[in-house]
């Protein structure tokens, strides 16, 4: 997959390691998209910690996640309605099923007051959401 991506966009560097392993050069951008949900919760703060130390003064990091609802009735619904939105766009329960079965144990998700406590606690301040969608939420954090 980094050849094909490095094929198109020569001008990028691919790394393929663990993000606990990489080296991060100064930024003034860092993303994460769907990425942090995947790692050990009790591992989770050392790494925004090492996304937050290596952003210049100012520099911002991106952080897109899948979150628990708080409520129990909401986050029923919006399971409810995001699998029935799965299904109208041609995938089968089968697929459906076999997806969340994978995630299971892999996937581990916070509240949003978890994750934004969490960003904080690496040292970043000033902590915004920039979108929401159901479960799935977005955050600019700046250093």
């Amino acid at each position: 997959m980094n050849q094909v991506a490095q094929s198109k966009f020569p001008e990028l560097e691919f790394i393929t390691s663990s993000v606990e392993e990489a080296r991060l050069e100064p930024s003034d951008l860092i993303i994460s998209y769907y990425f942090l949900q995947f790692i050990l919760p009790d591992k989770r703060i050392k790494i925004l910690s090492k996304i937050y130390e290596s952003l210049v003064e100012g520099g911002a990091f991106i952080l897109f996640e899948k979150e628990i609802m708080t409520d129990s009735k909401v986050n029923k619904l919006i399971v409810s309605n995001y699998i029935k939105f799965k299904q109208e766009h041609g995938f089968s329960p089968e697929e459906i099923l076999s997806k969340q079965l994978s995630l299971e144990g892999v996937m581990i998700n916070h509240t949003h007051a978890e994750n934004k406590e969490m960003l904080k606690s690496a040292g970043f301040h000033h902590v915004e959401t920039i979108m929401r969608y159901g479960e799935f939420n977005g955050y600019i954090c700046f250093k």
